[in-house]
């Protein structure tokens, strides 16, 4: 299903990152100490952090936004 929308969607906006990687993200920018932008860099280019989030590594990487969007929706459910 993924296959066939994704041409509908290529040219625009980000493409969406599962609210999984964005969790585990988040737990490791809490243990580690990180401000977002720095959690941004690394999930960009530390293959250490792809590993632990489960992403191949080719992954672009999770934005400033998205973390921030993700942990509002989490911080509004609790």
């Amino acid at each position: 299903m993924k296959i066939m929308i994704k041409p509908l969607f290529l040219y625009y906006g980000r493409e969406s990152v599962s609210p999984i990687y964005t969790f585990t993200m988040m737990l490791m920018q809490v243990e580690k100490g990180y401000s977002d932008c720095e959690t941004e860099e690394e999930s960009r280019f530390d293959d250490r952090v792809k590993y632990t989030i489960t992403v191949p590594r080719d992954f672009d990487g999770i934005d400033v936004v998205t973390l921030c969007v993700q942990r509002k929706r989490l911080f509004n459910t609790i």
